[in-house]
């Protein structure tokens, strides 16, 4: 079995239950620093141990310090960029919440502080800051600064406007992905031409110079073809023009960022997911 199979259920959400539980685990003799494994005896990167004139409760999952338990009555969550399975795993066991990833982040399912109030909900956590919680009067962790989703929206009349600028280059593609025929000697002819998002626009928008727009057309015929070339040269004589235009929309989306895309920040415990993360 697994070690995330075989995650031990702690629920340690006070400072009190940290520091009896780490009292109760006897040293694994002769290691180096008192090695206090807080599951099984045998993994030992996942520990418990007190530190500092504090007397803080640090459990450590490999070499980061996952949760420090204040007598403050703070507990502070720090993933260090570690947003992994084993880790999302490891915060679940401790603290008894629920962590989990969606959207390539780790979120909670818990209360937290929020500008509208207390929300119960899904909430993002810091990636490299800390994520801070505390026990409220009725016994339950509540995330004290919940990092905000941010969600991008399209601009869809910016994006058409983009779009009609490039209308006689995706004209100039279209006839000539109907008349041309996908061969190897095509693809590599197309590597040769290496460019830039800024020199592909460049390249396309320039009509007085047909040879720069076949190099052009050549560079997002490399850029496409090969997804669809596992299902024969006539379905990828098919399939290009409607790749071609998908992927030279994004072009123009990733070199028009700011224009293109007006982000909006959500902090309501819902989950949401943002469709142009990539762009």
């Amino acid at each position: 079995m697994s070690f995330i199979t075989t995650m031990p259920y702690l629920n340690l959400n006070t400072y009190e239950d940290a520091s009896t539980k780490e009292a109760s685990i006897v040293p694994i003799r002769g290691s180096k620093n008192n090695l206090k494994p807080i599951a099984s005896r045998r993994k030992q990167n996942f520990t418990i141990r007190r530190t500092g004139e504090n007397e803080d409760i640090v459990v450590t999952f490999y070499l980061t310090d996952i949760v420090t338990y204040k007598q403050s009555k703070e507990i502070l969550v720090k993933l260090n960029g570690w947003e992994t399975v084993s880790t999302i795993a490891a915060l679940s066991a401790v603290l008894g919440l629920t962590f989990f990833r969606f959207d390539g982040f780790v979120h909670v399912s818990c209360t937290a502080r929020t500008p509208s109030g207390l929300l119960r909900g899904d909430f993002r956590l810091h990636s490299q800051k800390e994520n801070l919680f505390l026990l409220n009067e009725n016994n339950c962790l509540v995330f004290q600064n919940p990092k905000p989703t941010p969600v991008k929206r399209l601009n869809r009349k910016v994006s058409n406007e983009l779009q009609k600028s490039f209308e006689p280059f995706l004209s100039y593609t279209k006839g000539m992905c109907a008349i041309m025929h996908f061969t190897f000697e095509l693809l590599k002819e197309g590597r040769a031409n290496n460019l830039t998002n800024s020199e592909l626009l460049e390249f396309a928008s320039n009509e007085k110079n047909p040879e720069k727009q076949y190099k052009a057309f050549l560079f997002l015929v490399n850029t496409c073809w090969h997804s669809h070339w596992s299902s024969g040269p006539e379905e990828c004589d098919k399939a290009c023009f409607t790749t071609i235009k998908k992927h030279f929309k994004e072009v123009l989306w990733k070199h028009n960022r700011e224009r293109v895309f007006n982000t909006e920040l959500y902090l309501d415990g819902k989950l949401r997911k943002d469709n142009y993360k990539q762009c």
